[in-house]
C-alpha cells in the first residue's frame, strides 16, 4: 500500500480506504502497487501511513459494487491523465552539447530555439556587431543564449547558456574572464546565489560550487553607458559567501556554424543541473527567480527567469480525485 492510496483516498470515517475496495475491483495482479512504486515512495513512510489509516477510522473493508466500479473508472482516467503529464518532462545529459535542448547548427538564427512543449524558458540575443549591451567586443564577449528547465519532479534546475566569450579567457592585461552564474529569488536584485564557474586563474572556491552569496563584484559599466542599465543589478562573480553543495557543470569547447551570422565564429556551451534544495537552503520559497550571467567586465549580460513553482499535475489530479472520491462515497450504501 502506498502513501497515496492513504493521503489522497482515504475518504472518511464511515467507509473503507482506497486499499480495501481495490482488492475487491481489481483482479489479482496489483496494478496500483505496481504503479506507484517508485523509489519517491518509501518504504520507512508505511508506519506513518498505517497509523494515519486507523486514525481515520478506515477498517469497513465492504464497499458498494456501485461507488466501486465508478472510482475505478475515475481512477484510470486521473493514472491517464497523470501519466500523459509526464510526457512533457525533460531530461538533458550534462556534457556541453545542448541538442537535448533542441539547440542546432544549421547556421539560422532558429539554431538558438529550443524543443517546444518541455518547459524550457529561454533568452536570445544573439548579436553581430561590436558594440554590445552595454559594453563592447563583439563576437568575443557575446551572451548569445541561456536557457533554464526546472523540473519539480525530479527537484532539478537545469541551465544552459551559448556565448562567444571563451571560458578561459583571462582576467588581465585588458581581457576579462567569464563570470559565475547568479541566481535572484524573487527577481529583486539581490542575487541570493552563484555558480562557481572557477576559470583556471580564479582563484575564490570551488568549480561548479553552489554558494549563497554575501558579496559579488560588479563589472565596467553604469547607468552613463547604457540609459535604464543599473549596475547592481548585473552581478558579474563571486567575491564571498557560503558553500551550499555542487552542481553537475560540463564546459564545451569552441563549436562553429551556430547562428545566422559568421559561420567562422567560435560558440562555448555552458551546461549544468543542480538539486533545487540547495536553493530553499538558501531561502528560496518557490517563488520565480532569475538567473543571469556575464563576463567580469559585463560586457554582455543575459537573463532567464522561469515561472514560480506550482503543484505538479499529477498532486492536482489527486487532490480533486479525492475530492470526488469523498462525494461518491457520502452518496453510497454502505452493507
Amino acid at each position: 500500500m502506498s502513501e497515496l492510496s492513504v493521503y489522497f483516498l482515504c475518504f472518511n470515517r464511515n467507509t473503507a480506504c482506497f486499499m480495501a475496495w481495490h482488492y475487491n475491483c481489481f483482479s489479482s495482479f496489483d496494478w496500483f502497487q505496481f504503479l506507484t512504486a517508485t523509489p519517491v515512495v518509501k518504504q520507512g513512510r508505511k508506519a506513518s501511513g498505517l497509523f494515519l489509516m486507523r486514525w481515520l477510522g478506515c477498517t469497513n473493508i465492504n464497499k458498494s459494487y456501485e461507488v466501486c466500479f465508478k472510482m475505478r473508472k475515475l481512477l484510470v482516467l486521473s493514472l491517464l491523465i497523470i501519466l500523459n503529464s509526464n510526457t512533457n518532462a525533460a531530461s538533458f545529459d550534462i556534457d556541453g552539447d545542448l541538442s537535448d535542448w533542441g539547440v542546432r547548427h544549421n547556421g539560422n538564427a532558429s539554431d538558438w530555439v529550443p524543443t517546444a512543449n518541455m518547459g524550457i524558458q529561454y533568452t536570445i540575443e544573439d548579436q553581430n556587431t561590436y558594440k554590445l549591451e552595454p559594453g563592447f567586443g563583439g563576437q568575443r564577449y557575446d551572451a548569445e543564449a541561456l536557457y533554464a528547465h526546472k523540473d519539480i519532479a525530479s527537484n532539478t534546475l537545469f541551465i544552459a547558456l551559448a556565448t562567444g566569450h571563451n571560458p578561459e579567457t583571462s582576467n588581465s592585461n585588458g581581457h576579462y574572464g567569464a563570470g559565475d552564474f547568479a541566481i535572484d529569488f524573487g527577481r529583486d536584485g539581490t542575487f541570493e546565489v552563484g555558480i562557481n564557474i572557477k576559470p583556471s586563474w580564479d582563484g575564490v572556491g570551488v568549480l561548479a560550487g553552489v554558494y549563497q552569496v554575501t558579496e559579488w563584484a560588479y563589472g565596467l559599466w553604469d547607468g552613463n553607458d547604457l540609459a535604464g542599465y543599473v549596475k547592481f543589478e548585473h552581478p558579474t562573480s563571486i567575491v564571498e559567501g557560503d558553500k551550499l553543495g555542487l552542481a553537475n557543470l560540463a564546459i564545451s569547447g569552441h563549436e562553429k556554424g551556430y547562428g545566422e551570422w559568421d559561420s567562422n565564429h567560435n560558440h562555448y556551451f555552458y551546461e549544468m543541473s543542480l538539486s533545487l534544495d540547495l536553493l530553499t537552503k538558501a531561502g528560496w520559497q518557490g517563488e520565480s527567480f532569475d538567473i543571469h550571467w556575464t563576463e567580469n567586465c559585463g560586457n554582455d549580460s543575459i537573463i532567464v527567469d522561469p515561472p514560480a513553482s506550482v503543484p505538479a499535475p499529477g498532486t492536482i489530479i489527486l487532490l480533486l480525485f479525492g475530492a470526488v472520491g469523498l462525494k461518491l462515497s457520502n452518496r453510497s450504501k454502505v452493507f
